[in-house]
């Protein structure tokens, strides 16, 4: 029997697996699992050499992942520098942010991150930590749409790259934002009705490009807010998924925030990932007045999204809300208005892990802890089925660990 590199004991894992729900302890060699089960079960795994890890009774979930992050500005915020310089940064200040953001992350309780770049050299710098030994986290990588040519050129597409760094999404904007009065929506505004917000781009436009990412081979990601932009975004996939069937895509939509159930059922069928970011819920109190009653019931219908089949992930669009996984299930779980629309603890957390893998063309490989996946598993100080739902924002991170190495241990 060979020797496990790390092992986890007296724990209540929250697996996700539903073959194996809940277990015990867990053992990792070479940076991914070897064994789930009571403590008996792994302790012939132990050695000399491997680290033991006593967790005395707390809760360890699969590595939480956050699936729409700006991470460069997220590590300027945290450095306190001014965000207006992103693309005069100098080398050194750029890897210096992005070091400060994965560092920043993996104490969230992030293994990975769908990081939206806005430059070349963002990704050469991410690349270089990538090199050398430096990301502590794995990275989906969101390119944006200027990039497109560039890359479809090179011959390079979506899932390009290593377990730790790989491309993603292409990343194009079909309207503004709710809060700015810029989301594209089918009716005006309730608070300011001589406008109905507006596209950043024309139908043809949209169509055009959609058609070229996919046939290329990348994944889309296409922020749409408004309900009027986000039926443009429909007709431009289902153009493109109807001229190229084949292509497996798992296109998503970045927002999707003002939906109606006819919206929900055509994104179900065309096979698209909704992502949402849950903390919007809590800070943008006033949707009811800027948008009316009758449409606020249909503003981040998280529920009904799963009810109907399509696959939700989370993020936090950091830094403009916090990156705290735990903040962004408290949120989807607690809700305050429409209630009906708040999710259940277990569905909060599949879509940081469970769904967040499927986003990434990695269900097989994380997302659960399961014996073959990636050892990518967050220890917490509470269970989040346990505490009072309003006292899941409270849960500490106690280790966050990235293919069985520790990211991050709360000092205490």
């Amino acid at each position: 029997m060979f020797a496990a590199n790390l092992v986890i004991l007296n724990a209540n894992v929250v697996t996700l697996n539903p073959k194996q729900p809940r277990a015990q302890a867990v053992a990792v060699k070479d940076g991914r699992i070897v064994a789930v089960g009571f403590n008996d079960d792994v302790d012939r795994y132990v050695d000399d050499e491997t680290r033991v890890v006593n967790v005395e009774g707390k809760t360890v979930v699969p590595g939480f992942v956050d699936c729409h992050a700006h991470m460069t500005v997220f590590g300027l915020r945290l450095q306190a520098l001014d965000l207006h310089d992103v693309a005069k940064l100098t080398v050194a200040e750029l890897e210096s942010a992005c070091v400060k953001a994965c560092q920043g992350a993996v104490e969230e309780g992030l293994t990975g991150v769908h990081w939206i770049i806005d430059s070349g050299e963002e990704m050469r710098t991410i690349q270089k930590l990538r090199l050398e030994g430096k990301l502590p986290l794995r990275v989906y990588v969101g390119v944006p749409a200027k990039l497109l040519d560039e890359a479809a050129r090179l011959g390079l597409f979506t899932g390009f790259g290593d377990d730790m760094l790989k491309l993603g999404f292409v990343k194009v904007f079909a309207d503004g934002f709710l809060r700015t009065g810029t989301a594209a929506l089918k009716e005006p505004y309730s608070d300011k009705p001589e406008t109905s917000g507006v596209m950043r781009i024309s139908q043809r436009k949209l169509n055009s490009f959609v058609l070229k990412a996919h046939r290329a081979g990348w994944q889309l990601a296409v922020h749409a807010v408004g309900d009027r932009a986000i039926e443009a975004v429909l007709k431009a996939f289902s153009k493109a998924i109807k001229k190229y069937p084949d292509i497996k895509h798992r296109h998503r939509i970045e927002h999707c925030s003002v939906l109606n159930p006819q919206l929900i059922k055509r994104m179900k069928r065309l096979g698209l990932v909704a992502s949402i970011q849950p903390h919007f819920v809590v800070s943008n109190s006033w949707v009811a007045e800027r948008v009316g009653v009758k449409r606020a019931r249909w503003v981040y219908p998280f529920k009904s999204l799963i009810k109907a089949g399509v696959v939700v992930v989370s993020g936090s669009d950091c830094p403009f809300k916090p990156v705290s996984p735990l903040l962004g299930v408290w949120a989807a779980v607690t809700r305050p208005i429409f209630k009906e629309e708040s999710l259940t603890v277990e569905e909060a957390l599949k879509t940081y892990t469970v769904n967040a893998a499927y986003a990434s063309f990695d269900e097989n490989k994380k997302g659960t802890v399961e014996v073959g996946k990636f050892a990518d598993f967050t220890v917490l100080s509470e269970d989040p089925f346990k505490v009072p739902p309003g006292k899941i924002r409270d849960i500490k991170v106690e280790m966050t660990v990235v293919g069985g190495r520790v990211a991050y241990k709360r000092k205490h």
